[in-house]
């Protein structure tokens, strides 16, 4: 699998290719499976310079949480504690009631979490007008329409 553009540490005998620069290169930017010749070889300062003026656009940003997956988190929390208490409980009918209640939550916890089921289908369809079969697209359905038997019959 070829592998994506990278700042590679180098120790070969090449200057720097910033302008005038002509300082050794101890860096390049380029693919570490690609050919030698393609790399960008740059300095030390002036590769400071190229990642210390990164456009802000081009900085990779962290997703925050969101409050559901916070919420999610808390709940998560609460019924741990509380399958706890529950297991330190004396046997009994109390017990048994509070473990088929967590239980009745830690089921619905997780049926929220799945998302909805999308139909197969969405959009517009076109039906042949001969055999009435239904196609994605305009042209399914002329492509259908040129071989349908249902239209060589009509055509009868």
């Amino acid at each position: 699998m070829p592998e994506k553009q990278q700042i590679i540490p180098v120790h070969v005998a090449a200057s720097c290719e910033t302008y005038n620069c002509l300082k050794k290169a101890n860096w390049a930017i380029g693919r570490p499976d690609g050919p030698r010749q393609l790399w960008h070889y740059h300095c030390d300062q002036c590769m400071r310079d190229i990642v210390a003026n990164i456009p802000t656009e081009l900085i990779p940003v962290q997703p925050e949480q969101d409050d559901m997956s916070i919420v999610n988190g808390y709940i998560a929390l609460a019924l741990d504690y509380a399958v706890k208490v529950a297991e330190a409980l004396p046997d009994g009918d109390i017990k048994t009631r509070l473990i088929d209640e967590i239980n009745a939550i830690l089921d619905a916890v997780e049926e929220a979490k799945d998302p909805p089921e999308v139909p197969e289908q969405v959009g517009k369809t076109y039906a042949c007008d001969y055999c009435g079969e239904s196609f994605a697209s305009p042209q399914g359905k002329a492509s259908h329409t040129r071989y349908c038997k249902a239209k060589k019959e009509a055509a009868l």
